[in-house]
Parts: structure tokens; sequence; C-alpha cells
């Protein structure tokens, strides 16, 4: 992992994920800020810090959580932009990964919430026309989520004690119609 001293912290999830957690025991504010900004339980927190990886709706939170206190996770950057702030929607809880499958057409029978795990790691490109379709979402909900920090200037890793606010409710946001079947 790359670490410039005027630079963001740089690398994969992993490696930023392991950075992160290997500073938590030295500061439980920041523990409970990440608890509260991902709603889970303290234990959760310990298995992480031991060593295992949250999954999931969870690994987007902990990335966009991570993402707002300095660090640039390659997975996330290497992310078309639709794609990666459709996932900041589902991290900051504009709309589920259900809602986000729904608008962009992908139907129980292509595997729904699972393959669009699959894109937001990174690990399957969607097509043009599913790319506009990921836009049209964000566009449409955007103002439901917090301005991106400007992650280009130097790491403060006390930033975390600052707990992000959460999205406003999404029945405050303008209605989209699910794409049919």
């Amino acid at each position: 992992m790359s670490k410039p001293e005027s630079a963001p912290l740089c690398g994969s999830f992993e490696e930023c994920f392991r950075h992160f957690t290997a500073r938590l025991n030295a500061h439980p504010e920041w523990v409970e800020a990440l608890r509260s900004f991902v709603d889970v339980s303290s234990d959760t927190i310990q298995k992480w810090i031991q060593g295992r990886r949250p999954v999931g709706e969870n690994s987007l939170r902990v990335q966009f959580f991570m993402r707002e206190r300095g660090y640039r996770i390659s997975e996330l950057e290497a992310l078309p932009e639709p794609i990666r702030e459709s996932a900041r929607l589902v991290a900051y809880r504009v709309l589920s990964m259900t809602d986000i499958c729904k608008y962009v057409g992908y139907t129980e029978r292509e595997k729904g919430t699972g393959n669009l795990h699959i894109v937001y790691r990174g690990e399957r490109q969607v097509s043009a026309e599913r790319l506009v379709m990921f836009a049209e979402v964000v566009e449409a909900y955007k103002a439901g989520l917090p301005p991106m920090p400007d992650i280009t200037a130097p790491p403060t890793l006390t930033r975390v004690e600052e707990e992000p606010a959460l999205a406003p409710s999404v029945t405050a946001l303008p209605p989209m119609r699910p794409r049919s079947e």
C-alpha cells in the first residue's frame, strides 16, 4: 500500500481495512463512530479488528466510511462513477440493494442483489445501457447524499472522531419508477 506524506492512504480494500482496523483499538471513539455508521454490534467490530472482513452492504458502508477519512480504496476508485455513486446511495441508506436492482433492471432470474455485489466489487462490467440506468438512479436520488470529501488532501485519521451524518429518509426524495422485468 502506498502512503506518500502528502497523499491519501491508497490501496486495496483489504490493505486499507487492515491499516484502519489496526488503529481502532487505540481509539475507542473511532469504534463507536464506525459501529453507529455501519449499524453493527461492538462484537462485529471486534471480529473485524481480529481479521474478519465485512461483506455485502456492510462492506460498502465501511469502504465509504473509510473514504471519508482519507482512504483511497482502489476497488472503489476503479468503478465507473455512476456505479460508485449508486454504491454510495446504498452505503448511506438512501436506497437498498434491492431498490438499485429494480431500478437498473436486475431480476431475480439474474440473481438480483448477488449480481449487484459482483458489480460493486468491480468483478463484472455492465453494458452501456445499464450504466445509463445507474446514472439515472444516481441523478434521481443524489440529493440524499452528503457532499463527497476532498480526498486529495493529506489524510488525517483524527477525522474519524466525527460521525458522518446519515442521509435523509428516502421518503423525502423524488420517486423513481423501477424498471419492469
